[in-house]
């Protein structure tokens, strides 16, 4: 008799864990090298593993039900329902332990996924150039200038690294606040318009640095003509 109980007691074992093990058989975390795929499943649901904690909670609970309602003097009864119980109860807190920990690396794997695609350049642009050191400052030179209208000036700007060093071959974009009154070209000649004042900018690497540029009116007041 007790031989049959033991046998009973494994097949209810196996058969709670294939029925309900849902955290450990039907939740799948993130495959191996994961990293390295542009494209994957895996379960970010964690309903499976709830399920799992809750049958193990209902389980516990059913087997002290059913084991107070043994006489008591069948001790041995007693003690099987018991056992039984807290095993099936522990094979669903680990498969749901099992479940929650696919679902956390599933989601995190997701997430990482979603910033590759996010930091992939469409089919076809440029791949985007990351500086391998950041820019610190932009310096422009002269950082001020009086000029009258068609008068030039030779604008240079260096870019600084955080230790001090300087840039080398690194390329800016001009621009003037106001080119009615100074223009500015891609070479950093600035040529002066009209009276006023302009702001001369240049930029890389989204860090910017300035000129203050005046233009008065010509001295003789006759206005200049390019040479």
């Amino acid at each position: 008799m007790t031989r049959v109980r033991a046998t009973l007691a494994v097949h209810l074992l196996f058969v709670s864990l294939a029925c309900t093990a849902c955290g450990l058989l039907l939740t799948h975390g993130p495959p191996a090298g994961h990293p390295a795929l542009n494209d994957f499943r895996c379960t970010r649901s964690v309903a499976g593993p709830v399920l799992d904690a809750v049958a193990a909670a209902v389980g516990i609970g059913l087997s002290v039900k059913s084991a107070s309602e043994q006489p008591d003097y069948d001790i041995s009864a007693i003690n099987e329902i018991l056992v039984v119980g807290v095993a099936r109860a522990a094979l669903w807190s680990v498969s749901a332990a099992i479940g929650f920990d696919k679902v956390s690396k599933c989601n995190a794997a997701q997430r990482q996924l979603a910033e590759r695609r996010a930091n992939t350049p469409p089919s076809g642009a440029p791949a985007l150039v990351v500086p391998t050191t950041e820019v610190r400052t932009v310096e422009v030179t002269p950082a001020a200038d009086t000029l009258v209208p068609d008068e030039h000036v030779q604008l240079v700007a260096r870019a600084f690294e955080p230790s001090g060093g300087v840039f080398l071959n690194k390329t800016f974009r001009w621009s003037s606040s106001n080119d009615a009154i100074a223009s500015v070209s891609d070479s950093g000649v600035v040529t002066a318009h009209a009276p006023g004042t302009a702001l001369i900018a240049a930029n890389t690497d989204n860090v910017i640095g300035t000129a203050s540029l005046v233009v008065r009116p010509p001295r003789d007041g006759i206005e200049r003509t390019p040479p």
